[in-house]
Order: structure tokens, then sequence, then C-alpha cells
């Protein structure tokens, strides 16, 4: 659960400087070409001036195996924007409320060429408020947004954005913001593996996107199966989790600061892929201080 301490919309726009530019994938955090897969990489939050993450610092692994690590560098202003799309469900909207203040806040911080939009769950669907854009006080209005009730499935949801990404122009990286209690109906009550969330979660990681979810406890949630859901799509996606269990406005601000460090510190790892297909990816640091966040698998379709 994410620490009790107030992050102002000062040192929000503090860190929102330090973004000057993010990962150019022409299909979001993966792109494949001739054996070769480009990974967004994230330091996680935690180090209030993380160090320089070089080459030698990380180990990485492909299916258990050394990886041929091709190239390793920091983005920097040069790189088209992310794409970001934050998808709400209905259930989550009475907490969301009296905090979307501060979610705009932080939509028009955001540097320039980020685009960035707004979809909310409908029966299995995710549907667009408005496009996904680079005009920040657009979207800021859409997060006012009325979310219609019928939410169906998170999992059926993230599937379906995953497959009708609104873009395809080049973009750093693709990143949803997926604030539900992670309950899904079609699953069995206190059953813990899901189909659906293994089927969103390769949906995801084939289509290059980092999902942070972001855990909004209701009164008829799954006990603890949709929580576990929300950090297992998290973590396989190479994102971060967040547990707003707590109705104190510190606990928001923290998380958006928290969002925006993370988004703030992103590595492009181009990798040498040996065969076509599903890979699995380890990226670790050596370095004490450092956490890294990457995808479980990535997915190479071998095309040239």
């Amino acid at each position: 659960m994410i620490g009790k301490r107030v992050v102002s919309a000062v040192f929000i726009a503090a860190t929102i400087g330090v973004s000057a530019g993010f990962v150019p994938l022409a299909m979001g955090q993966t792109e494949k070409s001739a054996g070769q897969s480009q990974v967004v990489v994230t330091v996680k939050p935690g180090v209030h001036a993380a160090p320089l993450v070089r080459q030698n610092d990380i180990v990485v692994k492909l299916d258990k195996r050394p990886a041929d690590i091709v190239n390793w560098r920091l983005v920097n202003g040069s790189d088209p924007g992310m794409q970001l799309i934050f998808l709400f469900d209905s259930k989550s909207r009475s907490y969301l409320d009296r905090r979307i203040p501060s979610l705009a806040k932080f939509v028009e911080a955001l540097p320039p060429s980020a685009a960035v939009g707004v979809a909310y769950m409908e029966n299995g669907k995710s549907v667009m408020v408005g496009p996904l854009t680079t005009d920040h006080a657009l979207t800021a209005k859409s997060l006012y947004a009325i979310i219609p009730n019928p939410t169906g499935s998170p999992y059926f949801c993230l599937s379906d954005l995953a497959k009708h990404w609104p873009s395809q122009q080049p973009a750093s990286s693709r990143v949803i913001v997926m604030l539900s209690d992670g309950s899904d109906p079609y699953n069995s009550p206190g059953v813990i593996d899901d189909p659906f969330v293994d089927s969103a979660i390769q949906d995801a990681q084939k289509s290059g996107l980092i999902v942070y979810s972001v855990y909004v406890p209701t009164h008829d949630a799954e006990p603890l199966g949709g929580e576990l859901h929300m950090q297992g799509v998290a973590r396989q996606t190479g994102g971060q989790f967040y547990a707003l269990n707590d109705e104190s406005p510190a606990i928001f601000n923290d998380f958006v600061g928290l969002l925006y460090q993370a988004l703030s510190r992103q590595y492009l790892l181009t990798l040498a892929i040996p065969k076509p297909g599903w890979q699995k990816i380890s990226v670790q640091s050596k370095l004490s201080s450092v956490k890294l966040a990457a995808p479980a698998a990535v997915y190479v379709d071998g095309k040239r």
C-alpha cells in the first residue's frame, strides 16, 4: 500500500520537467524487426534521485539464458511522446469524483508531446471519451465525463483496448492507467486463477502496453482476488500496482506523484531475439539502490 506522504502540485510539476523524452517505439513497448525486440524498462519509484543506469549495471535473460543486448539507453527529448489512456470502471467513479481535479492537473502538466485520453469500461469494451490527443486541456475535461454503470469484466475491457489502441503513430511508450476494484463477474468466487486475466496480460504484452493498475476497493469487491489480479496485470506488463485503500487526499496525491516519477525514468532496451514467438524476459539491476520494472514476456512474430 502507498505510503502516507503528500505529493504537492509543485512536486508533480518539478518531476515532470525531468521527463524530457521517451522511447520511440512504433508499436508501443515492444517493437519487432528482424529478430530484435525493443522493451521499455522503468526504474521503480523509491529513490529520490535515481542514478544513471548503464548497460553494465543490468542483467538481462531471455528464457533464463543470458540475452544479447544490442542497445541500452536512457530516453531523451528527441523521442516521440508517450501515449497514455486512463481506463475507469463505473464502480471507481464515486471515489474519483472528489479527486479528478488532481488528475486534471497531472494531465495538464505532462510534456506537450504526450498524447493522453480517457476511456471507460462498458459491457466488456473500452469506450474512448474523445480522442487520444496532445490537447491536455481537452483531456482534462474528459475526466469529468459520466461513466455508464455496466462494466462487465475489467479484463475484457483491457483486452479490448489492447487490441484496438486508438493510434498507430510512433510513441515512446504506451501506457494504461487502469482504475478498478479488479472483480471479474465471470470468474468463480474464491478462485484465484482467472483465464480472462491471463488473456488480458498476454494481449497487453503483445501490443506493447504498460499497465499501471490502481486498486479502488468497493463494497461488493471480490475479497483478495480482485486486488491480486490487478497486481499481476501490472507486474507482468512492466507497470506498477497501487492500492488506494485509504480515503485521505494525501494517499491519492502520493499515487499521482509516484505514477509520474515512474513515467519519467524509462530506458530503451534493444535485444537480439533468437527465435520468433513468446520469450520470457528478466531484467535486473546490479545497483542495490535501483529496482527495475519490465514486462515478463515479449512476443516476436518473425515477420520481416
